[in-house]
């Protein structure tokens, strides 16, 4: 499987949600993936200059992506790891991601046509990979 590297600006500061967060990112990085808390007071230019900076495809969640069940997005991971070393995903800050690192990445995903608090978004996306490799892999912990 190609290298998965998710990353997330700044740490949750809810504790729920972080415990949830540390759960899924455990389950994970059995799985090779792992989770990159990018520090909030570097700022936002300097996170989204290292996102560009990456080497394989970058796909940012952003409310204005696509759409997709999660077999749909089990099959999108499944047909990047196909042509791709390294696959990295990005939630920005609350305030959403540049015009520019939008236009540069290599795909936009919505997590939903709902909006949500940017720490619930995170676990979100890390839920999502999470059961699309398990999607990947046949295990039973997708349920159609």
């Amino acid at each position: 499987m190609a290298r998965l590297v998710i990353y997330l600006f700044g740490k949750p500061k809810n504790s729920n949600i972080r415990n949830l967060i540390d759960d899924y990112t455990s389950r994970i990085s059995k799985r090779g993936i792992s989770v990159i808390y990018f520090p909030e007071k570097k700022g936002i230019l300097e996170y989204e200059n290292k996102l560009l900076s990456l080497d394989g495809k970058l796909i940012l969640a952003d409310e204005n992506g696509e759409k997709m069940k999660s077999l749909q997005f089990a099959n999108f991971i499944k047909n990047i790891q196909l042509h791709s070393a390294k696959i990295h995903f990005a939630i920005g800050p609350s305030s959403g991601f540049s015009k520019k690192i939008k236009e540069e990445a290599n795909s936009l995903i919505s997590l939903s046509r709902m909006t949500f608090p940017h720490e619930l978004a995170a676990l979100l996306l890390i839920e999502q990979i999470y059961r699309g490799v398990e999607i990947i892999r046949n295990s039973p912990y997708h349920v159609e």
